[in-house]
């Protein structure tokens, strides 16, 4: 269940992440939970908060700002309940981060895709049944059903998936094993959620609206 962090996390809480560091990210957030691709929702996932966002750190690139554990349900999100990750070991399940707040179940996913190519600067993770139940009909890449979010697992799956669509040309692709979540890159953070709302449009075109 999202919400719950599986990897072994070594956090220490103080001050790191400012305002000037998160003002883009927040502002992509917004319109994701606009869209319902970010939230909180009592009749969905048990009511845990869902989606999270990230970018690659300017001065440390093997560094990245996140967004903190469960904070899904608040519409702008200040910088304090972002979380700065600067280590991250998928295949040892382990993430190290600072900041006022933890960073998200999801830090391991975003983690690996930052490791395999130097050239992603943003990852975006939201959860979109429409998209889900359309990712045949799209093409998009899955990984397997087995794989939970948050574990060495996804982390495998991940690189296998970048590696079989020919890295950076997927841009997008669906967790199988984790219900209606879908991850989408790129370059910057815009590029990445400009990726996600034209994939949601084609799905929204497959259902005829539904």
């Amino acid at each position: 269940m999202e919400g719950v962090i599986k990897f072994n996390l070594h956090y220490t809480r103080q001050p790191c992440v400012t305002p000037e560091m998160t003002a883009e990210l927040s502002g992509w957030r917004y319109i994701m939970h606009k869209l319902q691709l970010i939230g909180q929702d009592q009749a969905r996932y048990m009511g845990y908060g869902f989606g999270n966002l990230s970018k690659r750190c300017d001065d440390e690139p093997q560094s990245f700002i996140i967004t903190g554990t469960q904070t899904g349900g608040s519409l702008f999100l200040p910088h304090t309940e972002y979380s700065k990750v600067t280590a991250c070991d998928p295949f040892d399940n382990s993430i190290t981060a600072t900041g006022m707040t933890k960073p998200s179940s999801e830090a391991l996913t975003h983690g690996q895709l930052y490791q395999i190519d130097n050239a992603i600067q943003s990852v975006l993770h939201v959860h979109s049944p429409r998209i889900w139940n359309y990712r045949e009909q799209l093409g998009l890449p899955v990984t397997r059903e087995g794989a939970a979010y948050g574990t060495v697992e996804m982390a495998l799956e991940v690189a296998r998936i970048f590696r079989e669509s020919s890295g950076q040309s997927a841009k997008c692709f669906v967790m199988g094993g984790h219900e209606d979540g879908v991850v989408s890159f790129g370059v910057s953070i815009q590029e990445a959620c400009e990726t996600m709302i034209a994939v949601l449009a084609q799905a929204v075109a497959l259902g005829g609206g539904k």
